[in-house]
């Protein structure tokens, strides 16, 4: 099962966004670098299961209501919550 990810607008979307091109462009510091890897894994990983080990996801039930698709927070770092440390988004499953 394939999940579609969408990140929270605009903080969350914005901040990955930046990353992203920092990335491209190489001008991440150590830190950002190793934030937009375990990130974009963890988003990776989270496609295939909204539900993924480690992340302790849960669903947040009235905005998945209000939303319309099924909202999620999970923890990138359970032990070390700076700046990502939790992030929400939300997830619709994929046609097979």
């Amino acid at each position: 099962m394939k999940f579609s990810i969408f990140l929270g607008k605009p903080l969350i979307s914005s901040e990955w966004e930046r990353l992203q091109n920092g990335h491209k462009n190489q001008s991440l510091s150590a830190s950002d670098e190793l934030l937009f890897v375990r990130w974009g894994k963890a988003m990776a990983d989270l496609a295939l299961d909204p539900f993924y080990p480690g992340f302790h996801s849960h669903e947040i039930k009235p905005l998945t209501a209000r939303a319309g698709l099924r909202v999620f927070e999970s923890y990138l770092e359970n032990h070390n919550p700076q700046r990502i440390g939790s992030f929400g988004f939300m997830a619709r499953q994929d046609k097979a």
